[in-house]
């Protein structure tokens, strides 16, 4: 599984769910009077620090996080991470920090859009705050604003790219999270065309951590600007993402690919009624349907 690979589970099935949550003993817990926003942040610090990336066996994070939504058990998920014994996507990291925010009673959703392509796919996690959709993206550890500096809900994001005027901010806080490298599944020559094996990307590596065998581990810094700081990758996924928007679609910026097949996965108990409030806002916007398939001949 590699740095670039998105997968989301596509486990939509409806569970009862259960008489009695269980909180995450180890995550972050919502207090009474407490500032939603405030929390919603500090879950996705904790998340974004403690989700480990990589590229590694995966056994143990797919058996706790890719199953319906209701079943997911935050302690073991975090468990597993504290043992370096798995890594996760976008779309599993994003479905451990919708969790946590679910059962201390905050709605959250796990949002995907982009292309068929899996590695041209992402995951974030809205959040219901003030009557607003707002976009967290664990993986790179930032929120969406608008030009203000004030949190963006995604309606709001849809009809501003339907007219034309998308302006948006993007958080900049930073975290330091780990990677997990099992050397034996390293690309070899010839490496695939994103990678590239030289004197920089040797040095990224130069200082690393062995935990068993072949596996090491590398501490890393997430923020949306420190996607772009990873010397052994030529392109990293959003300058792919553009790149595709502007082969497939009238779209020029990372952000307003959101609207490019954008759909709810799962969550609070109406995440149905979530999504049908996206489809809702694009499908009220004449013109996305050019910009998005414009280029489509």
């Amino acid at each position: 599984m590699l740095l670039t690979r998105c997968e989301t589970s596509n486990k939509t099935d409806t569970v009862t769910p259960q008489e009695k949550t269980i909180l995450c003993q180890k995550c972050p817990k919502f207090n009474n009077g407490q500032d939603t926003l405030k929390y919603v942040k500090d879950v996705m610090y904790y998340v974004a620090r403690t989700a480990d990336a990589g590229l590694l066996d995966n056994e143990k994070i797919m058996a706790t996080l890719d199953v319906p939504f209701d079943r997911i058990d935050a302690d073991r998920v975090v468990e597993i991470f504290e043992h370096d014994s798995g890594i996760a996507d976008c779309g599993q990291v994003a479905s451990l920090m919708a969790k946590i925010l679910v059962d201390n009673g905050v709605d959250a959703y796990i949002f995907s859009f982009g292309f068929d392509d899996m590695a041209l796919s992402r995951s974030l996690v809205l959040v219901k705050v003030n009557g607003q959709l707002l976009m967290f993206d664990p993986i790179q550890n930032y929120w969406v604003e608008d030009e203000a500096g004030h949190p963006l809900g995604l309606i709001n994001l849809i009809t501003q790219v339907g007219k034309g005027e998308l302006k948006v901010r993007t958080s900049a806080d930073t975290v330091i999270a780990e990677m997990l490298i099992d050397q034996r599944k390293l690309p070899k020559p010839p490496l695939q065309k994103n990678y590239r094996l030289d004197s920089e990307c040797f040095k990224y590596w130069s200082k690393v951590e062995t935990v068993r065998d072949s596996v090491i581990k590398k501490k890393f810094t997430r923020c949306f600007a420190c996607e772009t700081d990873r010397p052994c990758m030529k392109k990293n996924f959003r300058e792919q993402f553009v790149d595709t928007l502007a082969v497939k679609t009238l779209l020029t910026s990372y952000h307003q690919g959101f609207v490019v097949n954008p759909h709810v996965i799962s969550g609070a108990k109406d995440a149905q009624r979530i999504d049908d409030m996206i489809q809702t806002a694009i499908y009220s916007q004449p013109g996305l349907g050019k910009l998005v398939n414009g280029r489509i001949k």
